[in-house]
């Protein structure tokens, strides 16, 4: 890897690790690496303290901005941004999504469920009800 990478990769990391450390809920952080690991470049592991068999709204809330954290790191020390959040992203938004979706969790649409048991949901974007449709 380009050292220009390796620089990218720990201050992306480095912004997971240190939103999870400010955060009052996250899970403690157990260890960061910008050793490649299958697709990833680095990865950031936190383990929780004890089992958790629901989850809190502040919590999951927390977990979005903690996936956030490492593209937020990267355009503040490195100035610009990388494709390395993509799956950072697709992580946040599907639990955006459950959140609301399926959880009652929107202060604007209610404590209402919004997917099906196939879990299809309204708010699917159009070409994404057409693609899942027409497979």
């Amino acid at each position: 890897m380009r050292e220009e990478e390796r620089m990218n990769t720990a201050y992306h990391e480095s912004g997971h690790a240190v939103v999870a450390k400010l955060l009052p809920n996250a899970d403690p952080v157990h260890k960061v690496t910008i050793m490649p690991r299958g697709y990833a470049l680095g990865l950031t592991w936190q383990l929780p303290e004890f089992d958790r068999f629901s989850n809190f709204k502040t919590k999951m809330l927390e977990e979005i901005s903690i996936l956030f954290g490492g593209r937020i790191a990267e355009e503040v020390f490195m100035k610009q941004m990388s494709t390395g959040a993509g799956n950072d992203f697709e992580r946040a938004t599907k639990l955006a999504r459950d959140m609301v979706t399926k959880y009652g969790m929107s202060d604007k649409l209610g404590t209402m469920v919004y997917a099906d048991e196939n879990q299809e949901s309204f708010l699917v974007h159009p070409s994404q009800y057409q693609r899942r449709h027409n497979s």
